[in-house]
């Protein structure tokens, strides 16, 4: 007998703020892009972008993938149940429903997958309007002017080139002297080369200090300075979602980064399991796949 918890939607990040409407955007861009750089082609054509439209069509994809996920656990006659679960004893979880109401349910074992969450900088606390997250730039009801990403990961270079396409000076500012921090240099250099000739700018080295009325304050060892944006957005990376299930009551340790501790079956103790973004390494929906079949 197997049970689900889920206290937002079935298909987690990938499916409904990841994977799926990130590349769906990625097509939009580049049909757009394409529309408006084919003159040397001999064709003159030019392409406006309803962003409205485009998020129903990705807010349509997502409903159908999800509902295909629901028929498929239907089918493996899994109980799927709707609300917030924290663990209350190694082999007990309280599940508190949007309504208020409390339920307790024992388990003989237990898969834990609460995902994570997007970064959020201090300094740059987002108000959904100037200041965004990575989950809401997917989902924009306009195409900014001024878009400046603070964070140069794959992230970050995902959404610069998507909303580059779409029209919108870009500019990246990275921390590290490199974009895609921990990958090859050579590699890293070639991106930053193609950004470039999309009109990307990119700040490497720079810090984000603040947010003055439409400016973005960097700053580097060297120099403060500052970039005009209708729009920020912080990118930073993700972290785990280790505090929402309360999962260090059911005897689990948590490392420094906050992800959950596991051995190489992705057991946290005799009987709780942890995978994907909760546990170490790439923050892939392939890597969560991959876990659950060791774990199951």
């Amino acid at each position: 007998k197997v049970s689900l918890i889920e206290n937002k939607f079935l298909g987690g990040t990938c499916l409904n703020v990841g994977c799926i409407p990130s590349k769906a955007l990625i097509e939009i861009a580049d049909l757009a892009h394409l529309g408006n750089n084919t003159e040397d082609f001999g064709v003159k054509t030019s392409t406006t972008v309803d962003m409205e439209k485009v998020n129903g069509h990705i807010k349509k994809l997502v409903n159908e993938l999800s509902d295909g996920v629901s028929f498929l656990l239907k089918k493996a006659e899994v109980d799927v149940i709707n609300g917030t679960a924290r663990f209350t004893r190694p082999n007990r979880v309280a599940v508190e429903s949007q309504e208020g109401n409390l339920e307790h349910f024992e388990f003989r074992d237990a898969i834990v997958a609460t995902g994570s969450s997007p970064i959020n900088l201090s300094n740059l606390p987002t108000d959904g309007e100037l200041i965004v997250d990575s989950e809401a730039l997917l989902f924009q009801n306009s195409i900014p002017e001024q878009l400046t990403l603070v964070g140069g990961g794959y992230i970050g270079v995902e959404l610069a080139t998507v909303y580059a396409k779409l029209g919108s000076r870009v500019v990246i500012v990275e921390s590290e002297e490199q974009l895609l921090p921990g990958f090859n240099k050579n590699l890293s250099k070639k991106l930053e080369n193609g950004l470039r000739s999309l009109g990307i700018g990119i700040c490497l080295g720079y810090k984000a200090v603040s947010l003055n009325k439409n400016e973005l304050v960097i700053e580097n060892s060297k120099e403060t300075s500052s970039i005009p944006s209708d729009l920020v957005a912080v990118v930073a990376g993700r972290k785990p979602n280790s505090d929402t299930a309360n999962i260090i009551e059911s005897g689990a340790s948590l490392l420094h980064s906050g992800h959950v501790k596991v051995d190489a079956q992705r057991r946290a103790t005799k009987n709780v399991f942890a995978i994907g973004d909760l546990t170490l390494g790439p923050a892939l929906a392939h890597k969560a796949t991959a876990e659950a079949k060791v774990a199951a």
